[in-house]
């Protein structure tokens, strides 16, 4: 049967990467945000819903 090498090696000292910093955002930048995706969303479902009146419902379906 072959051997293998099982030996360790030590762990080099002080190698770890830093920490990334901690990004903050203000209460209101996370509302807006949040605003901003709400809006998003209910324009697509405006568009749904006009192509599904306008008698195109695969499309309305790709777009949901």
């Amino acid at each position: 049967m072959k051997s293998r090498k099982i030996s360790l090696t030590p762990r080099k000292e002080d190698t770890r990467e830093a920490r990334p910093m901690l990004v903050r955002f203000d209460l209101s930048e996370i509302l807006q945000h949040f605003t901003e995706s709400i809006d998003e969303i209910k324009k697509q479902f405006d568009v749904a819903d006009e192509l599904l009146r306008a008698g195109n419902e695969i499309a309305c379906k790709m777009v949901w």
